[in-house]
Parts: C-alpha cells; structure tokens; sequence
C-alpha cells in the first residue's frame, strides 16, 4: 500500500493492481499546492518512483516507523480517516 501524506492529511491509495493511482494521486496533490507531499512504501522503487511525480519526502515503512517517520518531517503525527 502506498500512503501519500499532503499537508498534514493522509491519502491512501492501494497501488499493488496500478502504480498509475499513486502517481495521480502525487501529481494531483501537486497541482492542488500542496506545499509538502509524503509518500510511505516498502518498495524502494516506488519511493523513487514517487520523488520523480512530485513527492516531496518519502518514508521507507521497512526502515522507520511510519508514524515515527511522518512526525520527524512534520513535527506532528498526520490525521487520518
């Protein structure tokens, strides 16, 4: 699963049948003005992938706990629903 964080929100986007949903999604924060967009995986590819589309940070969930890793870019956790 791909999470895309957008200033302070976050959106998740199942990307296992389509990379194309994540990347629109990055894109679309993009346009939209996010000023900071995070992007959490497990597949190092896909986080590259994500900096390419406009990801402005990305978190490697294997690596770093992504509540951990969110709020060291933030200095809050992120809201979700």
């Amino acid at each position: 699963m791909l999470s895309t964080v957008v200033d302070g929100g976050v959106l998740r986007t199942a990307s296992n049948s389509s990379e194309c949903v994540g990347d629109g999604s990055i894109m679309g924060a993009r346009l939209a003005g996010a000023s900071r967009i995070i992007v959490v995986d497990t597949d190092l590819k896909k986080l590259e992938r994500a900096k390419e589309f406009g990801a402005t940070h990305t978190v490697d969930a294997l690596e770093v706990d992504t509540v951990c890793g969110i709020k060291s870019l933030t200095g809050k956790t992120a809201q979700t629903s």
